[in-house]
């Protein structure tokens, strides 16, 4: 999926390298399925923004199905 050539895919590459930069102990690998980094990952604006998400403006944020 493309949005003005941001891709979803270079966008999760930016945050991850984003996290580990800021975050060196800690695992560069991503675990879709752990509540926190997902959470945080699709509440970003930019990602809703590619995702086409959240285009009403809701005013809470994401949070995956338990």
């Amino acid at each position: 999926m493309h949005n003005n050539g941001i891709t979803i895919g270079s966008l999760l590459v930016d945050e991850i390298m984003n996290f580990h930069q800021s975050q060196p102990w800690k695992s560069i690998a991503y675990y879709p399925c752990s509540e926190e980094p997902s959470q945080v990952y699709f509440n970003l604006p930019k990602v809703q923004k590619a995702l086409h998400a959240n285009v009403t403006g809701i005013p809470y944020p994401w949070k995956r199905c338990r």
